[in-house]
């Protein structure tokens, strides 16, 4: 295989050019440790695949670790409380998620990997939400471009990762954090049309979903205030904020909505692109309906 460039993301970002059939995993490791400015090989840890890479014996090539040209590797940094841990402990807890993380990866596109990924974030299980979402962007990256530029999967991807870096309370991952918003704004727009108009005109006319750019709006806010950009981070906290506000469902509108038979989840989803008319909510609910019931007859 010879050399090969690795794209490395995460406490260091940039390429490196590395000979697969001779580096180690300790090889990999030291050099991005040397990149990144860190001390100790011992405070990264090296993501690929969805899997943490092990330096095992010492004489495993990376191409015999499955690690291929152009493969995406994702630096972590090990916080002081992983630091402290017995090498018992840690191999134990890297044995379970491993075996949960290719239960996931077994059905693992990048549209099961939003769905997946969303359940672990439920469950505040951050560190294995964000693994399984960047096996979602290496599988979104292995589609035709053009398609994914139509599309808001990986935006919406994007914003899940950046949200496991703050839940997970890493100041290193701040700068990552920034460029993949700045994407994924970029994506959205490209996506949706210039003032949503594409994507109004998908929906009939119908009103946004505005939980996407809320949580954009959020998470820009906050990393422009972590920037010292206090003005701008004043600015999107207060465009996310009137969003929040938009997304308020009425009890009254709700319980009307749920006295017909809708769960709450679909009632509050169809007020909220119906920007809360009742008439107009029943309307979508039908439309839905009928829609999925199409897709299960197209299916058999």
């Amino acid at each position: 295989m010879g050399m090969g460039k690795l794209r490395i993301v995460g406490a260091w970002s940039g390429v490196l050019e590395v000979e697969l059939d001779e580096w180690t995993v300790a090889t990999l490791r030291e050099e991005v440790v040397k990149k990144s400015g860190l001390v100790g090989p011992q405070c990264i840890n090296l993501i690929s695949a969805g899997r943490v890479l092990r330096d095992g014996y010492g004489t495993e090539k990376l191409s015999q670790l499955g690690v291929k040209n152009n493969a995406k590797i994702l630096a972590s940094k090990v916080s002081t409380d992983q630091e402290r841990k017995s090498l018992k402990e840690e191999f134990l807890a890297e044995e379970e998620r491993s075996k949960r993380l290719s239960r996931l990866k077994g059905n693992n596109d990048g549209t099961h990997a939003n769905a997946n990924a969303k359940a672990l974030i439920k469950r505040q299980q951050y560190k294995d939400a964000l693994e399984v979402l960047t096996m979602g962007e290496e599988a979104f990256s292995l589609c035709n471009h053009k398609v994914i530029e139509m599309v808001d999967n990986v935006s919406i991807l994007q914003i899940d990762m950046v949200w496991c870096y703050f839940m997970l309370h890493d100041i290193s991952w701040l700068s990552v954090a920034g460029i993949r918003l700045a994407k994924t704004r970029e994506g959205i727009e490209h996506a949706h049309g210039k003032e949503s108009s594409r994507m109004r005109a998908l929906q009939g006319g119908r009103y946004l979903e505005l939980a996407p750019y809320l949580r954009l709006q959020l998470l820009e806010g906050v990393i422009a205030y972590h920037n010292g950009q206090l003005q701008k981070s004043k600015e999107a906290l207060t465009a996310a904020q009137a969003k929040y506000t938009q997304l308020q469902v009425t009890d009254e509108t709700l319980s009307l909505l749920m006295s017909m038979g809708y769960k709450a989840r679909d009632a509050k989803r169809a007020l909220r692109m119906s920007n809360q008319d009742v008439g107009s909510a029943v309307d979508f609910l039908v439309e839905e309906k009928a829609k999925k019931e199409r897709e299960l007859e197209e299916d058999h």
